[in-house]
């Protein structure tokens, strides 16, 4: 499990992106598509985990609920780049307590495999997808995945220590994701190197 969810962050590392961060980054004339294509897969996550009427009516409001306020933060002047993370850090934490509150203890169990699984295919699919655009070659995928491997095994380091606080592990992950993101880096020709940048170019602009 800890390997699928290095994996998962690895993936979207590479482009910019977390888990579910996709909520309000579409463009005017995109939002509609965007939130139907997320309603959709909530409803069949939901349907997993055998909802009764009532849970789906009041996850599905709180989702919305979520939804909006994460795109009025986005949309406001007045906030800089960092309030507008930590703002939407924590819609999504107040998000994610009152949708745990409408489980029970054995939905809240099956919501960990399903999710892990939904963020795994996610995270799989995308590094198949950068692969493919800037074309690697084979032994540029075996020294890339021997990059991805040691990455995972100090991300379980860090994880293990009982030494460090939550937010001490929080930021050596996110040390630890960055030089991974150097080494790869490293790995890739100058036409790659500008073709990745050009693909989180495209992302940062979809996130803007």
């Amino acid at each position: 499990m800890k390997y699928k969810k290095e994996i998962v962050h690895i993936a979207f590392t590479l482009i910019g992106l977390l888990a579910i961060s996709c909520i309000g980054f579409a463009k005017t004339g995109r939002v509609a598509r965007t939130t139907n294509r997320m309603e959709s897969g909530i409803q069949r996550i939901m349907n997993e985990l055998q909802l009764t009427p009532l849970q789906k009516s009041q996850i599905m409001q709180i989702w919305r609920s979520s939804v909006m306020q994460i795109r009025a933060i986005r949309k406001s002047p007045s906030l800089s780049p960092e309030q507008k993370k930590e703002q939407i850090i924590g819609v999504r934490k107040v998000m994610r307590s009152q949708i745990l509150v409408n489980l029970t203890p054995d939905q809240r169990i099956k919501l960990k495999r399903v999710w892990a699984g939904v963020k795994m295919k996610m995270g799989v699919n995308i590094l198949r997808r950068i692969g493919k655009e800037l074309a690697l070659t084979s032994t540029q995928r075996t020294a890339i995945a021997g990059l991805i491997k040691n990455s995972i095994e100090n991300a379980k380091t860090i994880r293990n220590n009982t030494l460090l606080s939550a937010q001490q592990k929080r930021d050596k992950l996110k040390t630890n994701r960055m030089e991974l993101m150097t080494q790869i880096r490293g790995q890739l020709t100058p036409e790659q190197q500008t073709k990745l940048d050009s693909i989180l170019a495209k992302w940062k602009k979809h996130k803007a």
